[in-house]
């Protein structure tokens, strides 16, 4: 299990995740259920796959659920937080999941970005 990011690193992802948000908002999206490109990068390799996404910042954390298809639910994890992942953006309507690993133990990269 990972462990648990500290307080600086926990309020730079919620507001990586704030921005993304707003973002979506502003392109006339729902936060809460849109379609995004995810962009996985395991061992070097690429996986790109259009899939549904729910963003939300509660009161003790900021999620990121993916609803993927059989294939990604099976190799990926389905919910992240900045609990104990890193957010970051590279972009508007666009963030990057670091310190994560697959449902196998192995790092991944996770991107996203806002598909209209």
């Amino acid at each position: 299990m990972r462990k648990k990011q500290e307080i600086e690193q926990f309020c730079a992802s919620q507001e990586v995740i704030r921005n993304y948000i707003d973002y979506v908002k502003l392109q006339g999206g729902n936060p809460a259920h849109h379609q995004a490109r995810v962009l996985v990068n395991k061992c070097g390799k690429d996986i790109c796959k259009l899939l549904e996404i729910g963003t939300r910042i509660e009161t003790n954390e900021s999620i990121i659920d993916i609803c993927g298809d059989d294939e990604f639910c099976r190799d990926y994890h389905s919910r992240y937080t900045n609990t104990f992942q890193v957010f970051k953006s590279y972009a508007i309507g666009s963030i990057i999941i670091q310190e994560t690993d697959d449902n196998f133990g192995n790092p991944v990269q996770i991107e996203l970005s806002f598909y209209k």
